[in-house]
């Protein structure tokens, strides 16, 4: 499947992570149920799991899981700017 969203917005074009479906509906789950807590400028925590906020990092890194550097994966794009735009509300 084509991702018509990413394509047209060239910021999304490189991704340091792979994406997985599972991480992106647990934030997209958290946003819609303003689960997501803020701890600082570079870290957020929703059950039980860090998500990387830095905004150095939006949107090429933006929204990675950040318990190990094993398992460092990204939402899709869509959600990536979602939970910006939820980051920012919060800030």
């Amino acid at each position: 499947m084509i991702d018509w969203y990413r394509i047209f917005r060239p910021q999304h074009w490189l991704r340091i992570y792979p994406y997985s479906a599972e991480w992106d509906v647990l934030i997209l789950t958290g946003i819609i149920n303003n689960e997501i807590e803020i701890k600082d400028c570079f870290k957020a925590k929703m059950a039980g799991f860090e998500i990387w906020i830095s905004m150095d990092n939006y949107p090429f890194a933006f929204g990675t899981s950040h318990n190990s550097w094993a398992n460092e994966v990204m939402p899709s794009a869509k959600t990536v700017d979602l939970l910006h735009d939820y980051v920012v509300a919060k800030s």
